[in-house]
């Protein structure tokens, strides 16, 4: 609005709002709770009731059932960011909060995850009236303003990085791939193009970023060889020397500031204790470093002076000229494949210029060995496209759905306490009695 006018909005008719809410702040999904009386619940019952990952949209449902039919009218406008996160029942509940002519506005990025590039239709978002119409629908009218609006250009990502994180996610030079997009005509949407002719089910196809899709002054301020850097290590203490020297470089000798620069944890589980350790590693060479949530606020992912350090939901939506993934390793195992490689693609595109991939052992090597080859096709992805039958195979194996989220999240739990158990990190009565479970060993 100042770039148009030269003047700020009235900031008193403004509220900027969480979507959930909780006890400690307003949310859409609470005020409506509030002004129906409709059943709420917080992040812990709705998660135990509804499961981990759909706590929020069982919510929501949930709401809507117990709530009454009349409308709020409580907003002239609603801008919806982030919308590819959010269920449509979240939708049907602003829906029902905004005035008429139901000025709604939501912004959506394809490419948040792999797994699902196509946000619901406004008919699935917003439902159906009394006569079986949709309540909202989209027209781009000619010599009107237009109502859906596909961004034709990637200004966050270089091309290179984008490519990367696509082809990583993908796991185009790994065997098995760990997922392809089963529907062609998406790698058009999302500004890519066959180089050799038409992407094609079961055809050697070289795809690349279409040249009207990217920016001119990427190539103007940066190289790939500069801007896209994968280390593997012997171990996690040699990595993160080496990224805390690296930011101090950095620092010192390219002027960026403290606030360029998110490190991004691949594993929520590990997330307190590995950022801890970075921390005192930092803190050994002089440097500030912050956990939001955990040693600050929730609310403030860059801080001045000090450098963020944060699990990939808690990065997803934000972005940062320097992003250092570390731990890269955790994206590459046989077990939820398809997730693993989503919070890859997810952190890489968090990167506005440079990006750093780093971790240990034979996994950081795979996935050290898959970026490699991209960067040796000239940020290309070359591979043989599987067949329409072997996509959808892909497509259903590692499926997300029903209760393998679960059993990924208890997996990296007992994972983390093997891994305190042989750094003998727990406290003596507990190795104790882990002994005397095992039968001594």
């Amino acid at each position: 609005m100042f770039a148009q006018i030269s003047d700020e909005p009235d900031w008193t008719k403004l509220k900027i709002m969480h979507a959930w809410g909780g006890s400690d702040r307003m949310g859409v999904y609470r005020e409506f709770a509030e002004k129906t009386g409709a059943s709420y619940r917080d992040f812990s019952s709705a998660s135990r009731l509804f499961g981990y990952n759909t706590a929020f949209s069982g919510a929501c449902d949930e709401a809507i059932a117990s709530a009454p039919t009349t409308d709020l009218n409580l907003y002239d406008m609603i801008l919806v960011d982030e919308a590819q996160d959010l269920p449509t029942s979240f939708f049907k509940i602003i829906y029902r909060m905004v005035k008429d002519p139901r000025r709604i506005v939501w912004a959506y990025d394809d490419l948040q995850n792999l797994t699902d590039v196509r946000l619901p239709s406004p008919k699935e978002l917003f439902g159906l009236s009394n006569d079986g119409s949709p309540l909202v629908e989209l027209e781009n009218k000619p010599d009107q303003p237009q109502e859906d609006i596909v961004l034709p250009r990637c200004y966050r990502n270089p091309p290179w990085t984008l490519v990367t994180a696509q082809g990583l996610g993908f796991g185009v030079h790994r065997n098995p791939m760990a997922q392809i997009f089963t529907d062609i005509p998406i790698w058009k949407r999302l500004g890519y193009l066959g180089m050799d002719g038409p992407i094609a089910f079961g055809q050697a196809v070289r795809i690349e970023r279409d040249p009207s899709s990217v920016p001119s002054f990427f190539a103007q301020h940066l190289s790939p060889k500069d801007t896209i850097k994968a280390s593997s290590f012997d171990n996690a203490d040699e990595q993160y020397k080496a990224v805390v020297g690296e930011i101090k470089r950095l620092l010192e000798d390219e002027e960026l500031e403290h606030s360029d620069f998110l490190i991004i944890l691949p594993s929520v589980y590990t997330s307190k204790s590995e950022g801890a350790r970075i921390l005192r590693v930092l803190l050994a060479v002089g440097l500030q470093g912050h956990i939001p949530g955990v040693t600050t606020s929730r609310d403030s992912l860059f801080i001045e002076g000090s450098i963020a350090i944060t699990h990939i939901f808690r990065a997803k939506g934000n972005e940062a000229p320097v992003v250092f993934l570390v731990n890269a390793d955790f994206c590459e195992s046989n077990l939820a494949i398809k997730k693993k490689r989503n919070i890859a693609f997810t952190a890489i595109t968090r990167s506005r210029a440079w990006t750093y991939i780093c971790g240990v052992g034979a996994g950081m090597q795979q996935i050290k060995s898959e970026i490699d080859a991209i960067s040796k096709d000239g940020y290309t992805l070359n591979l043989l496209y599987p067949t329409a039958e072997e996509a959808a195979v892909l497509a259903a194996s590692n499926n997300e759905d029903g209760n393998e989220p679960d059993l990924f999240e208890d997996f990296e739990e007992v994972r983390e306490v093997l891994r305190k158990v042989k750094g003998k990190r727990l406290p003596k009565d507990i190795m104790d009695e882990l002994a005397s479970i095992s039968g001594g060993a």
